[in-house]
């Protein structure tokens, strides 16, 4: 009885050990990589409760009305800097606990323009962003991050 038990063990820890290796390998496929991409959001729609959502955080998006709207003051998009510094100087005196930037700045802003009678250069833009970044001290910017992984 206990031979039969322990082939048993064997037998379903080998099959277990087999299915963890396949399911590995498949995870390495574009195939599955894309499956995983596609259904994301809807498990996310299956599993979150939005009740459960905090009534303190706040979502500030760029919408296509918003960029339509400052378009004679600032421009078409992108926004110089300066348009993103004032937003975290106004959010850091709500106090914002934290800022999150799902923007990449990857360059120098290298525009010039004006507000008002002032004409700013991109990187005067640049510099007071960062400034306002620094000053804040609760702002997460987004990063571009590219790995040299080999089994891709």
């Amino acid at each position: 009885m206990t031979h039969t038990v322990g082939r048993r063990s064997i037998i379903g820890l080998g099959i277990g050990l087999a299915a963890a290796v396949l399911a590995w390998v498949a995870g390495l496929t574009p195939f599955m990589e894309t499956v995983e991409l596609k259904t994301y959001d809807l498990r996310v729609r299956a599993l979150a409760d939005p009740r459960q959502a905090s009534p303190d955080i706040v979502i500030v998006s760029i919408s296509d009305a918003s960029v339509r709207k400052l378009e004679p003051l600032v421009g078409r998009w992108p926004w110089p800097r300066l348009v993103h510094a004032q937003l975290i100087d106004f959010l850091s005196r709500a106090p914002a606990k934290v800022v999150a930037y799902d923007i990449l700045f990857t360059e120098h802003d290298r525009r010039s323009f004006s507000i008002g009678d002032t004409t700013w250069t991109g990187e005067e833009s640049d510099k007071a962003f960062a400034e306002s970044v620094a000053k804040a001290g609760n702002v997460v910017l987004a990063a571009d991050v590219t790995a040299s992984d080999p089994l891709r």
